[in-house]
């Protein structure tokens, strides 16, 4: 990363971190105190899982499918290219120590602690917009029931219809804006990687209200580690190494 890359990754993680401490703020003071403002209970909406590791990837087959595709088009683009020093023993274990922090940590953050804040974020922000003035006048309100929620409904062609659409208009918008948090977070990837962010941000989310966090945090790893297994052979390809 540059100076610039470096300085916009601290303060994303200045941003987040604040939304951290607000989200566990919402979880742990008001849920007991308000949980009718909540759609979602903080542990059995959450840490429940139904299915089985079979369905689950049989659920996310075009992710996979996505991941395998680009995984390839870098492998052709870059044999023969001396891009790292790295040996394919090296690009796992850094793989899989790279997805297992993403996959365990960012649907952790992203996928629960974060949705708690921001539903009460958006709440109180819509009520000093005109929410105050009764049910259905808030300013983020409209803006979300008119054009958020059918735009990423639109664009997850329907799958989370049900949570977009919530009847608790917040919790919609919370899985939009706390998605966009996630998507801001890989912008040192490049254009193509924050919007790829966004899209693969909002399959996690259909993993996750689908089956579960754990399935969320198990198929986010194998997401990862699969392009990062492609990484691994451009260098088994380029240096002839295995170690």
């Amino acid at each position: 990363m540059n100076r610039k890359e470096d300085s916009s990754a601290i303060e994303w993680v200045q941003k987040v971190w604040g939304k951290l401490l607000w989200g566990l703020f919402g979880m742990i003071i008001i849920y007991p105190i308000w949980p009718s403002f909540f759609p979602y209970h903080p542990i059995k909406d959450f840490w429940e899982t139904t299915g089985n590791l079979t369905e689950w990837f049989i659920g996310s087959k075009y992710l996979f499918i996505w991941a395998v595709f680009w995984g390839l088009v870098g492998l052709f683009k870059n044999l023969g290219r001396n891009i790292s020093n790295s040996s394919f023993t090296e690009k796992i274990q850094q793989g899989f120590r790279n997805s297992l922090y993403a996959g365990f940590f960012e649907e952790i953050l992203f996928r629960w602690i974060l949705l708690y804040g921001i539903m009460i974020t958006l709440y109180i922000g819509n009520w000093f917009l005109g929410g105050f003035l009764g049910e259905d006048w808030g300013v983020i309100q409209w803006l979300h029931n008119l054009i958020k929620a059918p735009i990423a409904n639109f664009f997850t062609f329907g799958y989370l219809e049900s949570e977009i659409n919530h009847s608790l208009w917040y919790a919609g918008a919370a899985v939009i804006v706390t998605n966009g948090l996630f998507r801001d977070g890989h912008k040192y990837q490049g254009w193509f990687g924050w919007v790829n962010s966004w899209f693969g941000g909002m399959f996690l989310f259909y993993i996750m209200f689908n089956y579960g966090l754990i399935p969320a945090i198990i198929i986010h790893f194998s997401y990862n580690m699969t392009l990062y297994l492609f990484e691994a052979f451009v260098s088994l390809f380029n240096r002839r190494s295995i170690f």
